[in-house]
């Protein structure tokens, strides 16, 4: 039998703005909201709002160095604080990246005898929402929500922090969409509602616009 689908914490804020609900990976969320040309237009020109809630999310933390020699195969990860890493990747792939970083961690403990050390490996995929903020304007809308520097100079492509976001704790990743500027917020599930409003908010005089789940695909592939 095939599992049933997961529901996105956006689901009745997608549902509510006309969004065309289906599957994707495994989960109920926004397939489009507008035509397709206005949603690559909305990403290559402006600053757009998406789900990213289905996302697949591990947090791999542990009390010594060697964490950042694992190999993550299929993922990303970003170090959040020493010893304490955030990995989004496919939801179909958590379950062997996790087992893979678990074997990895106990391989390297067996050869280092006596040297106490302890890693966990923790699937927090439902726990978080995720939310992408893109485009060109995507900067200026997010500047506007936290006190951190997002600048390209403070927060290069690739890189992460830690911060509030109106007033709530989220990850911030910078992790363009090919040639479009991308944060990708991640915040509790219970507050993915309020996060969404207060972007929605902040970026209206930029004339944010809410996107589907395969716009950001497209994108990802370069095809804005």
């Amino acid at each position: 039998m095939q599992a049933p689908l997961k529901q996105s914490p956006l689901y009745h804020v997608l549902n509510g703005v006309g969004a065309t609900i289906g599957p994707h990976h495994g989960w109920n969320t926004a397939l489009s909201i507008a035509a397709p040309d206005a949603e690559a237009a909305a990403i290559a020109d402006g600053v757009c709002i998406a789900d990213a809630s289905w996302l697949g999310k591990l947090e791999l933390k542990g009390r010594h160095e060697d964490l950042a020699s694992l190999t993550i195969d299929g993922g990303k990860a970003w170090k959040l604080a020493h010893g304490h890493y955030f990995i989004a990747c496919e939801p179909e792939q958590t379950g062997s990246i996790a087992q893979s970083l678990a074997g990895q961690a106990e391989a390297q403990e067996s050869e280092s005898a006596g040297n106490a050390r302890c890693t966990h490996v923790i699937d927090v995929t439902s726990a978080y929402a995720g939310i992408v903020v893109a485009g060109p304007s995507s900067r200026d809308v997010l500047q506007r929500l936290t006190a951190p520097d997002v600048s390209h100079a403070a927060l290069a492509d690739g890189s992460c922090l830690s911060a509030k976001v109106a007033g709530i704790h989220a990850r911030v990743i910078r992790d363009d969409l090919g040639d479009a500027l991308a944060y990708w917020l991640f915040v509790g599930a219970e507050y993915a509602a309020y996060a969404w409003e207060a972007i929605i908010h902040a970026g209206r005089p930029f004339g944010i616009a809410p996107v589907g789940c395969e716009a950001l695909m497209q994108a990802r592939k370069g095809g804005t």
